[in-house]
């Protein structure tokens, strides 16, 4: 059922709000172009145990407003699969935070299914012995209209399914002892901060020579917290703004010789910017002189066969209990926690489950021993 009008959006979303599901499945299709900063939403998919049907965001006689209390009421769990991009894309459009939400990739991941990237498609056949065609229109341009019937089925496929495998991973949770771990996932995951990119952060982004004198690293961040700044303000990719190879060659321009803002960017972006918005950079700039950058990220030292020794640590654990190593830790949030800074491995379920042996391993509090079939990590006889 595709749905293009208030008045039927309205129709529907008033009977579930009736029936009260204790969950729904949702789905988005969306577009990203490769100047826009934001995704633009062209479809949503919901799926109850009484109705299927696909909205048409897109639709001139649309207003989603009945669908967003639909999806904003926290008594009913959104269950999504692979929800970065659904939950940020809905976030941009709702200005709200999708909760509370169940994803069935990251549920896949804590419960045997442990392979670094769990497909939808490869789930519904294992789980349900169903092939789902997804490459016809993997890369379809969802903006195009009219939809074809084939299209909408697609679109629908995307969440019939998904209904049914929430009740057979929220089972697997609680068998596996995984449920507690899992509901910490998805409360981070439905953090506002996760959609929402601070413009005092996005010089982290850029690569830069971290040796550079104290002056220019501050004029790059703020260089790199106006680009960002702009470009959500005009929906301009960040790249077409200013672009991140260029950012330390134009703080150069600014400091040492004296080359305004404004004559050191592309002509296409003068075009779109206002003096008000060149104007905004020399206030940036004098305000992060307050500031002083913390480049620790930026040159951990570390010893590799330290890291080496706990990714084999991690591989061997994450296999025996059945966990994604990719749910668990990057190698970055290994080297982060071996440099003792603050990392995911530092709090919650990663830290019960493996953070706790890195600290004690970098501690020198324990031995990682190394035999023929397995890796343990054993405390250091005092």
């Amino acid at each position: 059922m595709l749905i293009n009008r208030t008045t039927e959006l309205r129709v529907i979303c008033e009977r579930l709000k009736v029936e009260q599901p204790k969950f729904i499945a949702v789905d988005t299709e969306f577009i990203k172009g490769n100047k826009s900063y934001y995704f633009k939403l062209c479809l949503i998919q919901v799926s109850c145990n009484s109705v299927n049907f696909v909205v048409d965001a897109l639709s001139n006689e649309l207003d989603l407003s009945p669908l967003a209390q639909l999806l904003l009421d926290t008594k009913i769990i959104k269950v999504f699969h692979g929800s970065r991009q659904d939950l940020e894309v809905l976030f941009t459009v709702f200005s709200k935070a999708i909760n509370p939400i169940f994803d069935t990739q990251i549920a896949a991941m804590f419960c045997y299914y442990y392979e670094n990237f769990v497909g939808y498609s490869k789930l519904v056949e294992q789980i349900k012995g169903v092939k789902l065609n997804k490459k016809k229109f993997k890369n379809f341009n969802w903006l195009k209209r009219p939809l074809s019937e084939e299209q909408i089925e697609y679109a629908l496929n995307d969440v019939t399914h998904l209904y049914d495998l929430y009740t057979i991973f929220y089972n697997k949770l609680v068998e596996n002892n995984r449920i507690l771990w899992f509901l910490e996932e998805m409360k981070k995951m439905s953090d506002i901060s996760a959609y929402v990119n601070d413009p005092q952060k996005a010089w982290r982004r850029v690569k830069f020579d971290t040796k550079l004198q104290t002056e220019s690293i501050i004029a790059i961040k703020a260089i790199c917290q106006w680009r960002e700044i702009l470009a959500q303000r005009y929906n301009i990719n960040r790249e077409y703004v200013v672009d991140s190879v260029k950012i330390a060659s134009i703080a150069e321009k600014y400091l040492m010789h004296n080359i305004a803002i404004k004559d050191c960017i592309e002509k296409y972006i003068k075009e779109v910017l206002t003096e008000k918005d060149f104007l905004e950079f020399p206030k940036i700039l004098e305000e992060n002189k307050n500031i002083k950058p913390n480049l620790d990220d930026n040159f951990l030292c570390y010893k590799k066969s330290t890291l080496d020794i706990l990714l084999m640590l991690l591989h061997d654990r994450c296999q025996a209990n059945h966990i994604s190593q990719r749910l668990v830790a990057s190698k970055n949030e290994i080297i982060k926690s071996i440099c003792r800074q603050d990392s995911d491995l530092s709090r919650g379920w990663r830290y019960e489950f493996f953070g706790k042996y890195v600290d004690n391993f970098v501690n020198g509090d324990s031995e990682i021993v190394v035999s023929t079939n397995k890796i343990d990590c054993k405390s250091v006889s005092t």
